[in-house]
């Protein structure tokens, strides 16, 4: 499995944060070179020389710092994998960061363990997200109401279905096995419901299902 060796760049304006993070996870199973960006600029510069397989970001929400980061990232790279790295769990700028396409969120106090169990999700582009972190993520997008001129999407009762396992996270693989149907069938379902409701990933659609009622946080 050595070829299969996650590459990863983290992003963040303190040295000594960026060192420590990278001696902890350089030691764990599965993961490879370990490339370090200070800013935004900078960023965009490794990324565009040699992709990494995930990307940690450090943001500073008092700066504000996280969404132009990772409007201006997402605009050059789409398929980008995103890990948010805050110091607090979380506020609402960490809603438009998952909308732009942000997969995962722990807080940088998190253990090496948490942080590479992260990676590891965000790298086979499931969601992650810490465990305060989604209890305060689903408690603030339960309350926010949809916007009034937005358009009600029509889901079909499969689609629905289906939705609700994506919020259980489960896999396209495991969706198929519950459901029994074809993989290949579970994907064109989940391509048609990202375009139904604009995600641009698992995480958006999971949004997405709470704030229209469609799945409930502690269903």
């Amino acid at each position: 499995m050595v070829n299969n060796k996650i590459s990863i760049l983290i992003s963040d304006d303190q040295s000594i944060y960026r060192a420590g993070l990278k001696q902890l996870l350089a030691n764990r199973p599965g993961i490879g070179t370990i490339t370090e960006s200070i800013n935004e600029t900078e960023m965009i510069g490794v990324v565009r020389n040699n992709l990494p397989d995930v990307i940690l970001i450090g943001v500073n929400y008092q700066r504000n710092d996280g969404i132009a980061a990772l409007s201006g990232l997402f605009a050059a790279f789409p398929e980008s994998r995103v890990v948010v790295l805050t110091s607090s769990p979380i506020n609402e700028s960490i809603r438009q960061m998952v909308e732009l396409g942000a997969l995962g969120h722990v807080t940088k106090f998190a253990g090496a363990e948490e942080i590479h169990e992260a990676v590891q999700a965000v790298y086979k582009r499931e969601p992650y997200f810490c465990l305060e972190c989604a209890q305060r993520f689903s408690e603030m997008i339960s309350r926010k109401d949809p916007e009034p001129s937005q358009k009600v999407q029509v889901f079909s009762e499969r689609e629905r279905e289906i939705i609700r396992l994506i919020c259980k996270e489960l896999t396209s693989k495991e969706i198929a096995n519950v459901l029994n149907l074809s993989k290949r069938t579970i994907e064109g379902h989940r391509s048609r419901i990202m375009n139904k409701t604009g995600a641009k990933s698992t995480a958006g659609i999971i949004i997405y299902a709470v704030e229209h009622k469609i799945y409930e946080c502690m269903e």
